[in-house]
């Protein structure tokens, strides 16, 4: 669980916290948000060194890299607002727990036992239409709310 939090925290004190507020100082606020949000799809879609592979588009689709967009839309925006870190921090954690010990959504173990057992994986949901409506439900919520 321990490791949960510190991914968490790795990636939105990098993407958020750092990236946000020092690109928001040089240009517009809400490209900073737009930068910012192509990074997390680029660190959460595991790029990697070599660049980007546009297999990876076919492979995955469009709609599972726009909802990482709009999550990471949504957790920047929070940030922009509010600035603080700890919504979007306790966001990505409550995610990657939940996907991986509690529901088991993850394609492998990584040797833990999960609560629930069923045959669903977490694609099905993160690419999913009905995820892109909520979280674009969220951002509209979050927008109207701090702005």
């Amino acid at each position: 669980m321990f490791i949960f939090f510190l991914v968490a925290v790795g990636e939105e004190a990098s993407l958020r916290g750092f990236m946000i507020k020092n690109l928001s100082r040089s240009m517009n606020k809400y490209i900073a948000l737009v930068l910012s949000s192509l990074s997390y799809v680029y660190v959460q879609v595991n790029i990697g060194i070599s660049g980007i592979d546009l297999n990876i588009i076919v492979e995955t689709g469009i709609v599972p890299l726009l909802n990482l967009f709009l999550f990471g839309t949504l957790l920047g925006l929070y940030c922009i607002y509010k600035n603080n870190l700890w919504f979007p921090i306790g966001m990505n954690f409550t995610w990657n727990y939940l996907k991986g010990p509690v529901c088991n959504f993850w394609n492998y173990h990584h040797g833990m036992n999960s609560i629930f057992i069923h045959n669903l994986k977490a694609g099905e949901f993160e690419e999913s239409l009905l995820l892109t409506a909520l979280i674009i439900i969220g951002i509209v919520f979050v927008h109207k709310r701090y702005n």
